[in-house]
Protein backbone atom coordinates (compact mmCIF):
# COMPACT_ATOMS: atom_id res chain seq x y z
CA UNK A 1 0.00 0.00 0.00
CA UNK A 2 1.79 3.53 -1.56
CA UNK A 3 -0.16 6.18 0.46
CA UNK A 4 0.93 9.69 -0.59
CA UNK A 5 2.01 11.72 2.49
CA UNK A 6 -0.59 13.74 2.85
CA UNK A 7 -2.67 10.42 3.29
CA UNK A 8 -0.37 8.97 5.74
CA UNK A 9 -0.62 11.80 7.88
CA UNK A 10 -4.61 11.34 7.68
CA UNK A 11 -4.19 7.49 8.42
CA UNK A 12 -2.45 8.16 11.60
CA UNK A 13 -4.33 10.97 12.69
CA UNK A 14 -7.58 8.80 12.34
CA UNK A 15 -5.36 5.87 14.43
CA UNK A 16 -4.54 8.02 16.82
CA UNK A 17 -7.86 9.77 17.79
CA UNK A 18 -9.82 6.45 17.67
CA UNK A 19 -7.21 4.99 20.16
CA UNK A 20 -7.84 8.27 22.36
CA UNK A 21 -11.63 7.52 21.80
CA UNK A 22 -11.27 3.96 22.56
CA UNK A 23 -9.28 4.23 25.93
CA UNK A 24 -11.72 7.55 27.20
CA UNK A 25 -14.80 5.15 26.48
CA UNK A 26 -13.02 2.26 28.40
CA UNK A 27 -12.45 4.79 31.70
CA UNK A 28 -16.03 6.21 31.46
CA UNK A 29 -17.38 2.51 31.51
CA UNK A 30 -15.43 1.58 34.13
CA UNK A 31 -16.02 5.02 36.34
CA UNK A 32 -19.53 4.46 35.84
CA UNK A 33 -19.82 0.51 36.24
CA UNK A 34 -18.04 0.59 39.69
CA UNK A 35 -20.26 3.81 40.64
CA UNK A 36 -23.50 2.20 40.08
CA UNK A 37 -22.33 -1.45 41.48
CA UNK A 38 -21.27 0.53 44.22
CA UNK A 39 -24.63 2.50 44.70
CA UNK A 40 -26.81 -0.78 44.12
CA UNK A 41 -24.41 -2.74 46.81
CA UNK A 42 -25.34 0.18 49.53
CA UNK A 43 -28.99 0.02 48.93
CA UNK A 44 -28.85 -3.67 49.11
CA UNK A 45 -27.12 -3.57 52.61
CA UNK A 46 -29.00 -1.02 53.63
CA UNK A 47 -32.03 -2.92 52.68
CA UNK A 48 -30.86 -6.16 54.06
CA UNK A 49 -29.74 -4.57 57.83
CA UNK A 50 -32.91 -2.83 57.75
CA UNK A 51 -34.88 -6.08 57.38
CA UNK A 52 -33.12 -8.23 59.79
CA UNK A 53 -35.03 -6.60 62.47
CA UNK A 54 -38.54 -8.14 61.13
CA UNK A 55 -37.40 -11.33 61.49
CA UNK A 56 -38.36 -13.69 64.77
CA UNK A 57 -35.71 -16.22 65.43
CA UNK A 58 -37.61 -18.76 67.40
CA UNK A 59 -35.42 -21.84 68.34
CA UNK A 60 -35.07 -23.44 64.89
CA UNK A 61 -37.62 -21.83 63.13
CA UNK A 62 -37.01 -18.33 61.37
CA UNK A 63 -39.74 -16.25 60.28
CA UNK A 64 -41.12 -12.44 59.37
CA UNK A 65 -42.62 -10.94 62.28
CA UNK A 66 -45.57 -9.13 60.19
CA UNK A 67 -45.80 -11.27 56.86
CA UNK A 68 -48.98 -9.46 55.91
CA UNK A 69 -46.69 -5.97 55.46
CA UNK A 70 -44.92 -7.76 52.63
CA UNK A 71 -48.77 -8.48 51.03
CA UNK A 72 -49.14 -4.65 50.63
CA UNK A 73 -49.26 -3.08 47.18
CA UNK A 74 -45.91 -1.75 47.44
CA UNK A 75 -43.74 -5.18 47.61
CA UNK A 76 -46.05 -7.10 44.61
CA UNK A 77 -45.65 -3.79 42.26
CA UNK A 78 -43.03 -3.70 39.97
CA UNK A 79 -40.44 -1.49 40.79
CA UNK A 80 -36.77 -0.38 39.42
CA UNK A 81 -35.06 -1.56 42.43
CA UNK A 82 -37.61 -4.49 44.25
CA UNK A 83 -36.47 -5.82 47.26
CA UNK A 84 -36.58 -10.00 47.80
CA UNK A 85 -36.24 -11.66 50.76
CA UNK A 86 -35.59 -15.36 51.71
CA UNK A 87 -34.85 -16.99 54.63
CA UNK A 88 -32.53 -20.42 55.10
CA UNK A 89 -31.37 -22.02 57.63
CA UNK A 90 -27.56 -22.80 58.57
CA UNK A 91 -27.20 -25.76 56.81
CA UNK A 92 -28.90 -23.54 53.20
CA UNK A 93 -32.60 -25.11 54.07
CA UNK A 94 -34.96 -22.88 52.84
CA UNK A 95 -37.26 -21.31 55.47
CA UNK A 96 -39.39 -18.60 54.88
CA UNK A 97 -39.36 -15.77 51.61
CA UNK A 98 -41.26 -12.21 51.00
CA UNK A 99 -44.25 -13.34 48.99
CA UNK A 100 -42.62 -10.86 45.90
CA UNK A 101 -41.05 -13.68 44.91
CA UNK A 102 -43.74 -16.08 44.19
CA UNK A 103 -42.91 -19.08 42.94
CA UNK A 104 -38.74 -18.06 42.63
CA UNK A 105 -36.18 -18.56 45.28
CA UNK A 106 -32.81 -16.78 45.39
CA UNK A 107 -29.38 -18.62 45.07
CA UNK A 108 -27.64 -19.63 48.10
CA UNK A 109 -23.90 -19.58 47.37
CA UNK A 110 -21.51 -20.12 50.71
CA UNK A 111 -18.44 -19.00 48.73
CA UNK A 112 -19.96 -15.35 48.82
CA UNK A 113 -21.36 -15.37 52.02
CA UNK A 114 -21.69 -11.74 53.52
CA UNK A 115 -20.89 -9.91 50.26
CA UNK A 116 -22.43 -9.15 46.88
CA UNK A 117 -22.69 -11.08 43.91
CA UNK A 118 -24.75 -11.50 40.52
CA UNK A 119 -27.21 -14.04 40.43
CA UNK A 120 -30.13 -14.88 38.27
CA UNK A 121 -34.04 -14.67 39.01
CA UNK A 122 -35.49 -17.09 36.37
CA UNK A 123 -34.37 -15.02 32.92
CA UNK A 124 -33.66 -11.67 34.88
CA UNK A 125 -30.07 -11.20 36.44
CA UNK A 126 -30.46 -9.82 40.09
CA UNK A 127 -27.62 -8.98 42.42
CA UNK A 128 -27.87 -10.21 46.05
CA UNK A 129 -26.41 -10.19 49.86
CA UNK A 130 -26.55 -12.54 52.03
CA UNK A 131 -25.96 -12.10 55.38
CA UNK A 132 -26.06 -13.65 58.96
CA UNK A 133 -28.92 -13.33 61.81
CA UNK A 134 -27.34 -13.52 64.98
CA UNK A 135 -29.23 -13.49 68.24
CA UNK A 136 -28.10 -13.99 71.48
CA UNK A 137 -24.49 -13.70 69.91
CA UNK A 138 -25.20 -17.06 67.61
Amino acid sequence: MNLSFKNRIAFHYMLATALIIAIAFTAIYFVVSNSVFRNLDNDLSFEAHKHTNEINIIGDSIEFKNKEEWKEREHSEVQVNPVFIQLIDIQGRFMDKSPNLKEHNLSYNELKFGGHFDSQMGFRKIRQVQLPLEQNGK
